[in-house]
């Protein structure tokens, strides 16, 4: 998950740079919006990934299409709610706003990596 928000991230970074700031804004602007893309992207990216590997069995275990569907869905909408709030509020110009849920983003990430580190002990125990 955090390598294909990295390589996501640094994609968006480039087209936001190109399409949207293209030498209007100061260098400062392309340092702070690449950054956030880019280690924004891996979080969202790494939260989902844990979230997937966290109910794996889940997806697994049901033939419905349909259910695999909504299941997937209520996986990924963490991450998905987080990067589309960023996103309203960096463009509406809410910048502090945003950084809450950019802290936010980092703090859910965090917590993933904790709760997996924990019970990887445990899982090694019983195996």
């Amino acid at each position: 998950g955090l390598a294909s928000g990295l390589g996501f991230g640094i994609a968006e970074g480039i087209m936001y740079s190109g399409q949207y700031y293209n030498g209007i804004e100061s260098a400062s602007v392309y340092f702070v919006r690449f950054f956030s893309c880019v280690a924004l992207h891996a979080a969202w990216a790494g939260t989902a990934g844990i979230l997937l590997h966290k109910n794996q069995t889940a997806l697994l275990k049901t033939d419905d299409h349909g259910m695999f569907f909504i299941s997937l869905v209520l996986i990924i909408l963490l991450p998905m709610t987080l990067h589309g709030l960023y996103d309203t509020l960096l463009k509406q110009d809410h910048d502090i706003l945003a950084l809450v849920v950019s802290v936010g983003s980092f703090a859910v990430l965090s917590w993933q990596i904790e709760t997996m580190r924990q019970k990887e002990p445990q899982a090694l125990l019983s195996s």
